[in-house]
């Protein structure tokens, strides 16, 4: 195949096609080709001192990444170094080869018809690629969105969420059968977000009989920020960063949607008179714990208010003195 044909054809195709007022296209010439890295290979097949590494070069070097971190052998365009031991085995191997150099290389190299068709495969396949990864995108938001088309609730409903290895094992059978299902080819970033998202769908759709009977006694708070306003329910549970669990009532039932816990002033934020002991931040007024409550990406969707945490209380260091936030309102 001529390279020069190839283009002048697909260019004139090209002018068709948008109908540009412009004569074709029958005399343009061509060069394709790379910047190829100049470092030698050596090569105890055929004792070539002329191979070349076949790598493209980085963009601010004459040389491949690999060359460029290490190039034992010099470059191309260079006589070996009579004291490495590549020059001693190759003229060991043939005495006259100090009459092979062929040092007129340069860093441009021009693709031949057979590296020319390879090089336009390899960019069909990184555009069939880049549509999959496109498409691959689209399906997995839609699968976010609707868990519920893919997972049956009624078969985990009764799971005990408490028991880690049960839990686990739940999430990726669900994982597995809707990747395998969907035909879906993820990144470990996807993957581990797939993860996530049914963990949160199972742990809001199991166990409702329980919660709902947990909610009766549950201590109730309500979150605002800007014009949204949501009443929340906090549930006791056994992790110790995330002591409560954060409830919100919708037509679904009620919905897990963050947590809740006391204040701990990990960077040293507020003076240590408005501390305990254990770095517990405290109301100015009861001397009790400040409460933050943290909102996550689901419950951000449902409530319209931001993902992130919210307290009672804030530090203000102009003033020097904590004032209250309309974020928070204990029922």
């Amino acid at each position: 195949m001529n390279i020069n044909y190839y283009f002048n054809e697909n260019i004139n195709d090209f002018i068709n096609h948008i109908k540009l007022d412009i004569p074709s296209i029958n005399n343009y010439n061509i060069i394709i080709g790379s910047n190829r890295c100049m470092g030698r290979v050596r090569d105890y097949k055929t004792y070539n001192v002329n191979k070349r590494c076949r790598f493209m070069a980085l963009s601010d070097s004459n040389l491949c990444k690999k060359c460029n971190n290490r190039c034992p052998n010099g470059l191309i365009n260079e006589n070996l170094d009579e004291n490495s031991a590549l020059y001693k085995t190759y003229k060991k191997k043939n005495s006259n080869f100090i009459n092979e150099y062929d040092l007129n290389v340069k860093l441009f190299c021009p693709y031949t018809e057979e590296d020319f068709i390879i090089h336009m495969r390899n960019i069909q396949k990184h555009i069939s690629k880049t549509n999959h990864i496109m498409q691959n995108s689209c399906d997995i938001e839609d699968i976010y969105n609707n868990l519920s088309d893919y997972i049956d609730i009624n078969s985990f409903t009764n799971i005990n969420t408490d028991d880690p290895t049960l839990l686990h094992n739940t999430i990726n059978f669900y994982k597995k059968d809707i990747v395998a299902k969907m035909k879906l080819h993820l990144t470990i970033a996807e993957t581990e977000e797939l993860y996530d998202k049914i963990h949160d769908f199972i742990i809001n759709n199991s166990n409702k009989k329980s919660i709902n009977e947990l909610i009766a006694n549950a201590d109730i708070i309500t979150l605002r920020e800007l014009n949204h306003e949501v009443d929340l329910y906090l549930l006791n549970n056994d992790d110790k960063h995330n002591p409560y669990s954060v409830y919100m009532n919708s037509k679904s039932g009620y919905l897990l949607i963050g947590y809740a816990r006391n204040w701990i002033d990990h960077n040293g934020d507020v003076p240590d008179d408005h501390k305990n002991h254990e770095g517990l931040v405290l109301d100015a007024d009861t001397q009790l714990p400040i409460l933050e409550v943290e909102i996550n990406e689901t419950g951000s969707l449902l409530t319209g208010i931001q993902k992130g945490i919210y307290r009672e209380w804030e530090y203000d260091d102009e003033v020097e003195q904590f004032r209250k936030t309309s974020y928070i309102e204990r029922m």
